[in-house]
């Protein structure tokens, strides 16, 4: 048995959490990220705490890693071509060291 005054810490994933079944989080993530509704809605319709909402919204949001800005516009094979005129344009104005 432990002292009285030491404070007794749980290990991390030392109690079983509730496993929500994953059709009902998907649609309530959905709803959420496309503003059907909002967190305290979703959770009372799908019976989810809104905290398990936040953190798994959280959780998503990290996992779509996506450099700011706008997509590529070129495409692989377009960029080759692109770099070659480039070079071409920048060799007809003598642009310095270019090459």
């Amino acid at each position: 048995m432990a002292p009285p005054n030491k404070v007794l810490r749980l290990k991390i994933g030392g109690r079983p959490y509730t496993a929500y079944s994953t059709d009902a989080m998907e649609r309530c993530l959905h709803d959420v990220t496309n503003h059907i509704l909002t967190q305290r809605e979703a959770s009372e319709k799908y019976k989810i705490p809104r905290s398990t909402i936040i953190l798994k919204l959280k959780a998503h949001r990290n996992s779509n890693v996506h450099v700011p800005g706008r997509k590529c516009f070129f495409f692989l094979q377009k960029k080759k071509n692109h770099s070659s005129i480039t070079l071409f344009y920048c060799a007809i104005i003598d642009f310095p060291n270019f090459v």
